[in-house]
């Protein structure tokens, strides 16, 4: 039983990482170009769209098998431990034969539901001898889960952004608050943070400073020809009023490009001149190789000031950063390092204390009761 639990903590604190992953616009654990983003591509992630993840679902799964194994008879818990384990078999299965590419934290899942489920035929075989929860204490085997869930959830909060390249340095402006943002004008990640940043920077006027980036990415049809627009209005002065249109407008075809860069007064001759030139398409290229070359994690990807912010944060993020940005901050954050020794920690407090009273409540039973 303390292998079967084992084994379902660590797929429980893999699945937890796994559902953050699905439920981030950027990549909490797994880069884009992972095995781990790949698989969260297919229909199989999604469950065909049903209203929940395959790390969701997971992660309900072995949290019931673990609290069955808590019961006095963990023979239930035992059971669907062996059913996760033929799922994983399943799932690893198709990850090799189907989709043939591998997503470390589902193997991690996989291969840990695995030897959950070999550990429960071996409880199943096994005759019964006394309680199943011992050695340690019902609260102690709680903690476990509990410990392995929050503290994989709480790391992409906790943990410090990189260090602000020299590439993305040299376009910042001294004595301003200094906004990079990587942007694809067909995200609806990046659509939806693009309304919020413009309320957010009202405040500070005229010291912000902004530098918009184009990675219109190979999914979206419509972004290079939008990027491109955006380009190309930079020498009319109106890229910020084109840019608004962009982002906000479901029409993003030519035509609708056209109309509206006509009604801002945009030279229509140069306009389309500069999106048939390759100088246009090179620079756009240029920023996309950029945001690559120094960690593409995901759209959109912001750098404000010293932090480094992927994906359409809640808002509370990016006022956070804009604020220690304004008081000239640098960049917070708990080092994997000493976040790893306070989780082991408090791993290694848990299992002592729940152990030590497990051996104390043992002792105690043995001891002839008194006359």
């Amino acid at each position: 039983m303390l292998t079967l639990r084992g084994a379902l903590c660590i797929g429980l604190a893999a699945s937890a990482a796994l559902a953050v992953d699905y439920r981030s616009a950027g990549s909490a654990f797994c880069g884009p170009e992972s095995g781990c983003a790949a698989l969260r591509q297919t229909d199989l992630a999604y469950l065909w769209g049903i209203g929940i993840t395959l790390p969701e679902l997971g992660l309900f799964g072995l949290a019931v098998a673990f609290a069955l194994t808590l019961l006095r008879d963990a023979t239930w818990g035992a059971r669907l431990a062996v059913l996760a384990g033929a799922a994983g078999l399943v799932l690893l299965a198709l990850q090799v034969v189907l989709l043939k590419t591998y997503c470390w934290l589902c193997v991690t899942t996989d291969v840990s539901s695995v030897i959950a489920g070999a550990f429960g035929l071996v409880a199943l075989k096994k005759p019964r001898a006394g309680d199943d929860r011992a050695p340690m204490r019902l609260a102690a085997w709680i903690a476990l889960p509990l410990v392995a869930v929050v503290a994989t959830a709480l790391w992409p909060r906790l943990k410090p952004a990189p260090a602000v390249p020299a590439e993305i340095q040299g376009f910042y402006v001294p004595g301003k608050i200094n906004v990079i943002e990587f942007a694809d004008f067909e995200c609806p990640f990046c659509r939806a943070l693009h309304a919020e940043l413009k309320s957010l920077y009202a405040p500070y006027g005229e010291r912000i400073h902004v530098v918009r980036l184009n990675v219109p990415l190979e999914r979206h049809p419509q972004a290079m020809p939008a990027a491109l627009a955006a380009v190309c209005s930079e020498p009319s002065g109106k890229s910020a009023e084109l840019s608004e249109f962009l982002f906000s407008t479901e029409d993003l075809s030519e035509a609708a490009i056209d109309k509206h860069a006509q009604s801002l007064g945009i030279d229509m001759t140069a306009f389309r001149s500069c999106l048939e030139s390759p100088a246009a398409r090179a620079r756009v290229e240029r920023e996309k190789a950029l945001l690559k070359a120094i960690g593409f994690e995901g759209l959109p990807t912001t750098y404000v000031g010293s932090t480094r912010i992927v994906g359409a944060q809640p808002r509370e993020v990016f006022r956070d950063a804009l604020e220690s940005a304004a008081e000239g901050g640098g960049n917070r954050g708990v080092p994997a390092w000493a976040y790893a020794l306070i989780v082991l920690a408090i791993v290694a407090a848990v299992v002592r204390m729940g152990w030590s009273n497990g051996d104390a409540a043992a002792t105690s039973s043995r001891q002839p009761s008194a006359a």
